[in-house]
C-alpha cells in the first residue's frame, strides 16, 4: 500500500574526494555527509557526520552533527543509535536553556519519526502530541515546520488505521498550504499525495486516483518530469492503478518511476530497491514469477549494500523473494532466505519500511 508521506532532506554540494575529509572544514563535513545521505550513501554519510562531530566547535555544530548522524543511523536500520544520538543532541539543547526553539522542536518532531520507523506507532503519536503545542506557539500554527509535525501525526493515525483522523489533518495541511503558496506549489502536491494514500487505504480508489492524478500534474509542473518527488507520485498512481485492473498502465507508471530514480540518484540507490520490489510484486500478482524473481534479486542486492543486516526493509524483501522461489518449487533456496529473514528481532517484524518527514539541519 502507497505510504502517506515524502521523506524531504536539505541537502548541499561538496565536491571534495572523501579522502581529503580530514582538511575539510566542520561546515563542508556537513554538506558531505548531506550530499552522501540522499545518494543513499548511508555509510559514506556516517563517515562524515561522525568526524563532523569529533571536529564540531560549539553547541550549535555539535547538535547539528549528532541529529544529522542521528538520521543516517535511522537510514541503516541502527534505531538504538540514532536515539542515542538525538537524545544527546536534545540535551545540549535544553542545558543551554533553549529547548523550546525551532532547533529542540525539530528534535523532538526527529525523535517521535524515529518511534515511527521501529513501528512503534502509539508512542510516536503520543511524541508528536507532545510536541505539536510547542510548535504552534513557539513557531505559529501556520509555519511550515509546524505543518510536517501535523503531517507526521497524521502518518502515524494513519498507520493505526485512524483514517477519519489522518484524513482531517492532512486537509489542515492541504488548506495551509493552498492558501499561503497557491494551489500549483510542489509542497500541495505533497499534501494531495497523502491524502490519495489515506482514500488508497480506504479503498475509495477513484478519490485516490484523483488526488494522485493531480499531485503527479503539480509536481511535474513544478518540479520537472524527471523529479524524484514525480517518481513516488507514479508509484503510488500506480498501485492505486493495479487495484482497479489497470494492470498495463500500472506497470508502464512503475518502469517510469525507476526510470526517474535512477537517473536522479544511480542504479544502486535504496529508493531504486524500493521500486523494484514494487514492480516485482505487481508481476506475483499476475502469477509472473519468473519476471519478479530478478527484480527481488537486484533490490536486494541494494539492500544488502545499504542497510545494516538485519533492516526491516531487506526482511521484507526477504520474504517476498522466498514466497517467489516456493511459488517456482525451489524450496531449498526459499528455506535459506526464510531462515536469514527468522533471524530478525520480532520487535522489529512489523516494520514496513515506514519514513516520515525527518529534518537534517543544515550547517549555519
Amino acid at each position: 500500500m502507497p505510504k502517506p508521506f515524502d521523506f524531504w532532506i536539505l541537502t548541499g554540494v561538496f565536491w571534495a574526494s572523501f579522502a581529503l575529509a580530514g582538511e575539510s572544514t566542520w561546515s563542508q563535513l556537513v554538506v558531505e555527509g548531506n550530499e552522501f545521505q540522499t545518494q543513499g550513501r548511508y555509510s559514506d554519510a556516517e563517515k562524515a557526520y561522525a568526524a563532523a562531530v569529533r571536529g564540531a566547535g560549539g553547541s550549535d555544530q555539535l547538535v547539528t552533527s549528532l541529529n544529522n548522524l542521528a538520521l543516517v543511523y535511522q537510514n541503516q536500520g541502527k534505531f538504538e543509535q540514532a536515539r542515542h544520538a538525538y537524545e544527546h543532541a536534545l540535551d545540549i539543547c535544553r542545558n543551554r536553556g533553549s529547548g523550546d526553539d525551532r532547533t529542540a522542536i525539530l528534535i523532538r518532531k526527529n525523535l517521535a519519526s524515529l518511534c515511527y520507523a521501529r513501528g512503534e506507532a502509539a508512542e510516536a503519536e503520543r511524541r508528536f502530541r507532545a510536541v505539536l503545542p510547542v510548535a504552534d506557539k513557539t513557531l505559529g500554527p501556520e509555519d511550515p515546520d509546524t505543518l510536517t509535525i501535523v503531517h507526521d501525526l497524521a502518518a502515524t493515525l494513519y498507520d493505526q488505521k485512524q483514517y477519519s483522523a489522518a484524513e482531517r489533518l492532512y486537509q489542515r495541511v492541504l488548506a495551509v498550504r493552498e492558501r499561503t503558496l497557491g494551489q500549483e506549489h510542489s509542497d500541495v502536491a505533497g499534501a494531495l499525495h497523502n491524502l490519495g494514500s489515506v482514500y488508497a487505504a480506504e479503498r475509495r480508489f477513484d478519490l485516490a486516483q484523483d488526488a494522485y492524478a493531480r499531485a503527479l500534474q503539480i509536481r511535474e509542473s513544478a518540479l520537472g518530469p524527471m523529479h524524484p518527488a514525480v517518481a513516488r507520485t507514479l508509484n503510488s498512481l500506480a498501485w492505486v492503478l493495479a487495484r482497479k485492473g489497470n494492470i498495463i498502465d500500472a506497470e508502464r507508471l512503475y518502469r517510469r518511476a525507476i526510470a526517474i530514480t535512477e537517473a536522479a540518484f544511480g542504479a544502486d540507490h535504496p529508493d531504486v530497491a524500493m521500486e523494484l520490489g514494487n514492480l516485482a510484486d505487481l508481476y506475483v500478482i499476475q502469477n509472473r514469477f519468473a519476471d519478479a524473481e530478478p527484480l527481488y534479486q537486484h533490490s536486494l542486492r541494494i539492500q544488502e549494500a545499504s542497510f545494516a543486516p538485519d533492516h526491516p526493509r531487506l526482511l521484507s524483501t526477504l520474504h517476498k523473494y522466498a514466497q517467489v522461489l516456493r511459488k517456482s518449487h525451489r524450496n531449498a533456496e526459499a528455506a535459506e532466505l526464510e531462515r536469514r529473514a527468522k533471524a530478525v528481532s520480532p520487535a522489529r517484524d512489523n516494520y514496513a519500511g515506514r519514513v516520515v518527514d525527518v529534518h537534517v539541519l543544515a550547517p549555519q
